[in-house]
């Protein structure tokens, strides 16, 4: 649609596709937002990219993982890993 929008107007290609403008909006604003985990996924391929057997790359995702939830500290999480925060969340309620 973002091609066709070079040449046509967006109602005609609206009406063509039976598509409602608050969803084409919807649909435009999504695809511009940046990827919540964009990060991870970056590393995560780099690890794969880097070791030659499954079982290598598991252990390295695991490794990974395991610093993603429990060791590294957040600043809206108050400074704790995710999963320390989540279970004083709980203890809290």
């Amino acid at each position: 649609m973002r091609e066709l929008r070079q040449t046509f107007k967006l109602d005609i290609l609206l009406e063509v596709s039976h598509l409602a403008r608050a969803t084409y909006y919807y649909h435009e604003k999504r695809l511009n937002k940046a990827d919540k985990y964009g990060d991870a996924k970056a590393v995560i391929a780099v690890i794969y990219h880097e070791n030659k057997s499954m079982e290598h790359f598991k252990k390295e995702l695991i490794d990974y993982l395991d610093y993603y939830n429990n060791r590294r500290g957040k600043a809206k999480l108050k400074g704790l890993p995710p999963a320390i925060h989540r279970q004083q969340a709980l203890l809290n309620a």
